[in-house]
């Protein structure tokens, strides 16, 4: 497979701001409830930290070696783990649900869960699509040696 360098470069550079962004959502997540930015978050966020650091880390890890890695089986693979850790950090979030929406008028708490529960379904549609990707580049790799 040919790749033009103006698209691996494109790729490179979406990777370098996928690795800050994510650097920038450690800071965040890790220092949200000090700074009081969101009212309705509850100290039970911490329960949540782990695994969304977990979660950031290792899309930062990843990106990092797509930088200098990225054969179609190893994206799809890597993707796949990192949408696995994505459908834990979604359901851990569910478990403790760390919101508190009780002073509003509005039932947020519905829409958030539903909005939990509708993150769940996508990842896992997500996650039988990337089998797909994984499948068809391990075919492609073994039928043309790329």
């Amino acid at each position: 497979m040919t790749d033009e360098p103006s698209k691996r470069t494109g790729r490179r550079i979406g990777y370098g701001v996928a690795i800050a962004v994510n650097i920038a959502g450690l800071v965040v997540v890790n220092n949200v409830l000090d700074w009081g930015w969101f009212p309705w978050l509850t100290e039970d966020f911490r329960d949540v930290l782990p695994i969304l650091n977990v979660s950031l880390a290792a899309s930062i890890a990843a990106n990092a070696v797509y930088l200098v890695f990225e054969p179609r089986w190893f994206k799809a693979a890597a993707e796949l783990v990192l949408l696995s850790i994505s459908l834990t950090v979604t359901i851990r979030m569910l478990q403790v649900f760390p919101f508190d929406f009780s002073p509003y008028d509005f039932s947020w708490d519905v829409v958030a869960r539903s909005l939990l529960g509708l993150a769940v379904f996508g990842i896992a549609v997500g996650m039988i699509a990337q089998i797909v990707q994984l499948a068809r580049a391990a075919g492609v790799t073994a039928g043309t040696g790329d």
